[in-house]
C-alpha cells in the first residue's frame, strides 16, 4: 500500500501549478482524461445517486474526510 504521507504527485503526473489558477483536481483531470470521467462517476454514485444516506449526510462525511488529509474541501 502507498505511504499517504507521500505528495499526490508521487502517485499522479501532477502538471506544475505556476500561474495556474485551477484547482490540483482539474489539472489533473486535464493531464490524464481519462481519469475526469471515473471520477465524475464515482462523485455521481457517491454524492447524488440513491443510498443509506440524506445528502446533507453524504456532505458532512465529505468534509470530515477532505478534513483528515488536510484537503481544501
Amino acid at each position: 500500500m502507498p505511504d499517504a504521507n507521500l505528495p499526490l504527485n508521487t502517485f499522479i503526473a501532477l502538471p506544475p501549478g505556476g500561474d495556474d489558477l485551477r484547482s490540483s483536481m482539474a489539472r489533473i483531470h486535464d493531464a490524464h482524461p481519462g481519469m475526469g470521467r471515473r471520477f465524475f462517476d464515482l462523485f455521481l454514485e457517491l454524492m447524488v445517486r440513491p443510498g443509506p444516506l440524506r445528502p446533507a449526510q453524504r456532505e458532512l462525511v465529505a468534509v470530515v474526510v477532505a478534513s483528515e488529509v488536510e484537503c481544501h474541501y
